[in-house]
């Protein structure tokens, strides 16, 4: 994966710092976080997909 791609997924610029795209991985994993998702299987794919991304 890309920085660009990676970006893009996070929502942050290609210039973020490492604390930036920190806070925002953590943002998307408690967003789609099984726990807080108990139904959601497309939650759980693209949490699945945020850590083996990350």
């Amino acid at each position: 994966m890309t920085l660009s791609e990676t970006a893009k997924i996070l929502n942050v610029s290609e210039s973020a710092t490492p604390e930036q795209v920190y806070k925002a991985y953590k943002r998307l994993a408690k967003k789609y976080h099984p726990d807080l998702n108990n139904e959601s299987v497309e939650a759980k794919q693209a949490y699945d997909k945020s850590r083996t991304d990350f």
